[in-house]
């Protein structure tokens, strides 16, 4: 396998932007018309399918636009798009912009899908200059080298990368439908868990709590809860907390099939606060007493974003301690179930113990579980697809969704007696660990198989991916056959000899 300069085995191009494009394309002419962002539509993961720009011939020479042929390699030429690394086939004669290039290989000499292969294995990003606008071009592509086996080896390689990548992508498939499985799963087992029917069997024959004793125990709970509260604001020189609001919304019942021993509960009935950033004080207060800041200070504030990217490490943001004191009505301990009142409207989180001081951030509606009801029980109705309908039902807007406070407190919950939302809660979290310990193995094993492609043509392009035959010849025929290809193209550019190229019906005008 020799290395073989590209520029001997490839034409390098560069599209063209010309004015009055936009007006003369239609879906309805014959040859695409590509920019970058076609790359992305769909269909065109590898192959050029589809475009939003069409034009017909007339259209194509009275914009002097030239039309490049099927098999041509066409990648992003400047800017952030290099880094997606985007490389892409066109199945047509195509013409494209000035943002894109495109390599067109001798196909006397290179298969143009083995070539492809070997030019899909690039990082275009370390090629691109650095430059504060990164850009390529043929500075960049000219010194490429190329390994090139005989024709015949590099039929047996595609056939080969063709077959393998097919069983991969076939693989993939398949494996792509376990976190939807998962997901299904984990979905199936809250509606199991909050109707009753996952600790049916458990139920039998067990002296049970009576539902109405216990909740008068919640209701005792937090009578004792809010004067505890009163007496610590007295205590440190505070304003006494306003009475806790508990009013529902009218006709907000649900039809939840629940047990016989159990109850359908509000979640007004079962915290004994739901509070947000703003029952600190006026937007003037907050203004005045509160600093955001990116620097590591003596509290982190906790936002939506957190969760939807389960980081609590670089995403948060912080105050210092006086602000932290400040907003004393939304300190977070860990334990609390949290909903999004804007933007996600209606996302439910559980707010996990941190080792350092944390505070609500806005946006977010912070609830303080009843000690007498399972935080956890009441966090997995409330993710329950169950529960997510009723939420739904009480989410407004159309461009920026809101959910309000009366909504959350009028959610129902199909409750038991805790000793049952103990044992829900325990299986529960035995089985979403064994589907957490199913997703691991999946991730684990997604992970080494989109490495699979770079180590097979890797591979490949070692010759250590399929048996040279002797009857492939031997480097010194291939570089003959080059050298015999560039001196019938040097011999044409001095004659100035102009030809017709046919592809696929298409006279094309070329200088050889």
């Amino acid at each position: 396998m020799e290395l073989i300069s590209i520029l001997d085995i490839a034409q390098v191009v560069s599209g063209k932007t010309p004015k009055g494009i936009e007006e003369l394309s239609s879906l309805e002419g014959k040859y695409p018309f590509y920019k970058v962002g076609d790359m992305n539509l769909e269909g065109n993961e590898i192959s050029m399918k589809n475009s939003n720009r069409f034009l017909s011939r007339e259209s194509v020479e009275k914009l002097k636009l030239k039309l490049h042929p099927a098999d041509t390699i066409i990648f992003p030429k400047r800017g952030g798009a290099i880094f997606t690394n985007k490389k892409r086939k066109l199945t047509i004669p195509s013409a494209f912009d000035l943002n894109v290039m495109g390599l067109i290989p001798n196909k006397e000499i290179v298969n143009s899908q083995y070539f492809y292969y070997w030019f899909s294995s690039l990082d275009l990003g370390l090629l691109a200059d650095g430059s504060s606008i990164p850009q390529l071009n043929n500075k960049q592509i000219a010194p490429l080298k190329v390994p090139l086996p005989p024709l015949t080896e590099q039929q047996r390689i595609v056939a080969k990368l063709d077959t393998l990548f097919a069983s991969l992508e076939n693989t993939l498939s398949r494996l792509e439908k376990i976190p939807v499985l998962l997901k299904n799963f984990r979905q199936a087992v809250l509606t199991q868990a909050v109707t009753g029917k996952l600790t049916e069997e458990w139920r039998q024959g067990k002296e049970l709590e009576d539902i109405d004793s216990y909740i008068e125990k919640i209701s005792e709970a937090k009578k004792d809860y809010i004067e505890q509260q009163k007496q610590l604001y007295i205590g440190k020189g505070l304003k006494a907390p306003r009475s806790i609001d508990t009013s529902i919304l009218p006709d907000s019942e649900k039809n939840t099939f629940i047990p016989s021993s159990w109850c359908l509960s509000r979640v007004s009935d079962l915290i004994v606060d739901l509070t947000d950033y703003h029952a600190n004080g006026s937007y003037k207060l907050l203004k005045a007493n509160v600093e955001l800041k990116e620097d590591i200070d003596y509290a982190c504030m906790i936002r939506s974003t957190n969760f939807e990217k389960n980081n609590f490490d670089d995403l948060l943001i912080y105050i210092d301690k006086k602000a932290y004191n400040f907003l004393h009505r939304s300190k977070l301990f860990g334990g609390e179930i949290l909903i999004s009142k804007i933007g996600n409207a209606g996302s439910v989180y559980y707010m996990p113990f941190l080792d350092r001081p944390a505070s609500l951030a806005m946006n977010l509606f912070a609830l303080r579980v009843n000690p007498k009801v399972s935080n956890k029980y009441l966090y997995f109705h409330l993710i329950s697809e169950i529960s997510s309908k009723n939420i739904n039902e009480y989410v407004r807007g159309i461009a920026t969704k809101s959910i309000d406070k009366i909504s959350v407190r009028s959610l129902c919950i199909g409750l038991p007696a805790m000793e049952e939302q103990q044992e829900i809660v325990h299986r529960v979290e035995s089985l979403f660990a064994k589907a957490d310990a199913i997703e691991m193995q999946y991730e684990v094993l997604k992970q080494r198989i989109d490495a699979l492609p770079q180590a097979l043509l890797a591979k490949a392009f070692k010759g250590e991916l399929v048996e040279q035959l002797p009857t492939d010849g031997d480097a010194a025929m291939l570089l003959k056959e080059i050298e015999k290809v560039k001196a019938s193209t040097a011999t044409k550019k001095k004659t100035g000899k102009k030809y017709k190229l046919k592809d696929k019906g298409l006279d094309m005008v070329a200088e050889g």
